[in-house]
């Protein structure tokens, strides 16, 4: 199999029954199914640069060859709207791009909490990532509030509550009238929604 380049179905449906083949030879001389499945999964498929597969994984695929004969070896067909979230309409998924945009600094946490507060027929914060991913804001580039478009004001929680910040910092030492030093720590706790 050429590593190069990701396998297609065709050709992992291909893989998975020369696996399969090779089971039932094994089982023919009476070989029971668990070692036949030791032995596969002790060598690289296809030989001598393939890769190795669990036990687990072979006998799921014994299974599925069992059930479905060699269709059952080529997975899952594609959904006709893949690439398209289900959970997400278009007109939500245009309002969730156009908050996104105008918050770029604000974390998705804080902006589906309020948004939830709002709205409820929103999808889970997954959903959303996932529905994100697919307009080019992964989570790595929400997190940095890297966006191409929006204000680029200082970061601020939409509403009050919505975010505290907390900063710990070394504070004065002390000294007790016997002379004995006492360190001391600062805390900050500010509403973020406060700091605009």
């Amino acid at each position: 199999m050429d590593n190069q380049a990701p396998p297609t179905k065709e050709r992992l449906a291909l893989l998975r029954f020369e696996v399969i083949c090779q089971i039932k030879t094994l089982r023919q001389e009476g070989i029971p199914l668990a070692e036949c499945l030791r032995v596969a999964s002790s060598r690289p498929w296809p030989e001598p640069e393939g890769r190795y597969y669990s036990c687990r994984t072979i006998e799921t695929w014994w299974y599925d060859h069992a059930k479905s004969g060699y269709l059952g070896l080529a997975g899952k067909s594609s959904r006709a709207d893949a690439g398209k979230s289900r959970s997400i309409d278009e007109e939500t998924g245009l309002w969730i791009l156009e908050k996104v945009r105008a918050n770029p600094r604000t974390p998705l946490q804080v902006l589906h909490r309020h948004w939830q507060t709002h709205r409820h027929d929103l999808p889970s914060i997954s959903s959303v990532y996932r529905f994100l991913r697919t307009h080019g804001y992964d989570r790595r580039t929400l997190r940095a509030g890297r966006l191409e478009s929006g204000p680029q004001k200082a970061f601020e929680a939409p509403e009050p509550n919505d975010l505290w910040m907390v900063d710990f910092a070394c504070g004065p030492t002390l000294r007790e009238a016997d002379g004995r030093a006492i360190t001391t720590q600062l805390c900050v706790i500010v509403d973020d929604h406060t700091m605009g």
